[in-house]
């Protein structure tokens, strides 16, 4: 087996046990809490990754588009000062998702205070795992997230004796993440570096675009699941977050085909751009079968099954699932393009998709969930994500053999 084959079946094997992670708390979360509770860890499992977002777009990302093919000296360098850049967003998270916590004095107020002080451990271990897929060291990412997973089963074992609540919950996902942090920086022996205004000054090209990026699209469905909490309730935000579970291992997989394919494909952008371009082709293809099969293969699902893995959610949930299984195939056949251009650097031509997709998306998806509640986010979004299927791609044809790769080496 080659040696990116090696590096992609690792980093398949690191996110299924991301997905457990993240899955599997969810999964617990709703067996055991109340709808309401659950929507409230639903709320504040958005709020992470909304922080998690921006802290890829000026850490991780720039990380990988610019660093794949850097020497190990230079790597090294650059991991030094995305760490200390992931943290520093994170602290700008706690500081922020915490004052809103105070101002709540509620029961949701009382989580996302609990997440606010475990953001910067949170965004790190993600950082070190793309660090660690730099480094072409993806089985210690995968052991990474292991050790996680062992944490969280450990946490909820001990857990089970106090009465479960949205914050236990968050509790007992959040520790993991607090030692795969530590263990990310000592897997990389590295500390965080001083040279934070250096990184960002150096970066800000990059990341001033993705941030764009991701608020205009990839954050939609995490700002809409917000929206529903305030719009309808936290009833309907859990019902929403409920198909975003039980569809997790798609995202996941998405998530982990971008952080495995862009530093690969940035590696081999030199070979020519039939292989390249033949390269990308084949992601979208996969990845929109998987999606449809894992999709066709829920609806499946017997009832009694469903509500085994999502309780009182699950009802809301499956009318939702046609939707959004067209939704995830969609993005599928969007992400080869999307990676494509992430690994050639061009940010600004990316942007400019987005640009015009998103408002659609965001548009729909808010005027649905004011009319109809879940069902129409979902349609809005779904909605956005077939416009911009012809549209990524032509922006990819015609920058396939004009845009260079943006490589550092110092």
């Amino acid at each position: 087996m080659s040696s990116d084959r090696k590096q992609i079946a690792w980093g398949m094997i690191d996110q299924g046990l991301s997905s457990a992670t993240n899955f599997g708390a969810s999964v617990l979360a709703a067996r055991t809490l109340t709808t309401s509770e659950f929507g409230g860890f639903a709320v504040s499992f958005s709020v992470y990754l909304i922080v998690l977002g921006f802290s890829r777009s000026w850490s991780s990302e720039p990380l990988v588009v610019r660093y794949a093919s850097a020497s190990p000296d230079a790597q090294y360098r650059a991991i030094r000062r995305g760490a200390t850049t992931s943290i520093a967003v994170g602290l700008i998270g706690f500081v922020v998702v915490a004052s809103v916590a105070l101002m709540l004095r509620s029961s949701i107020g009382a989580v996302l205070l609990v997440l606010a002080l475990f953001l910067p451990a949170l965004v790190l271990q993600d950082f070190c795992r793309y660090a660690l897929i730099v480094q072409r060291r993806s089985r210690d990412a995968a052991l990474n997230d292991l050790v996680w997973l062992i944490v969280l089963i450990g946490a909820f074992a001990m857990a089970r004796a106090l009465h479960a609540t949205a914050t236990v919950a968050l509790v007992c996902w959040a520790l993991g993440a607090l030692v795969g942090s530590v263990m990310g920086l000592l897997q990389l022996r590295c500390l965080p570096s001083s040279k934070l205004a250096q990184w960002v000054r150096s970066n800000s090209d990059l990341s001033w675009r993705y941030s764009g990026e991701f608020i205009l699209l990839s954050g939609t469905a995490m700002l809409l699941t917000v929206g529903l909490a305030a719009f309808n309730g936290v009833r309907d935000a859990a019902g929403f977050r409920g198909v975003q579970v039980i569809l997790g291992p798609l995202g996941v997989l998405f998530m982990g085909t971008t952080m495995q394919m862009t530093p690969i494909l940035a590696r081999r952008l030199h070979a020519g751009g039939d292989r390249f371009s033949g390269a990308v082709r084949r992601v979208s293809a996969t990845l929109g079968s998987v999606a449809a099969v894992w999709g066709v293969t829920l609806l499946l699902v017997p009832t009694r099954l469903g509500e085994a893995m999502l309780g009182s959610s699950w009802a809301a949930t499956r009318q939702l699932l046609p939707i959004w299984i067209a939704y995830y195939v969609a993005g599928g056949l969007v992400l080869g393009p999307a990676i494509g251009l992430r690994a050639k650097g061009a940010a600004t031509v990316s942007l400019r998709v987005r640009v015009l997709v998103a408002p659609v998306a965001l548009g729909l998806g808010l005027l649905g969930a004011l009319i109809g509640g879940p069902r129409g986010a979902s349609i809005g979004l779904l909605i956005g994500n077939l416009v911009a299927v012809p549209l990524w791609w032509r922006a990819f044809t015609m920058e396939a053999s004009t845009v260079e790769p943006s490589v550092s080496t110092v």
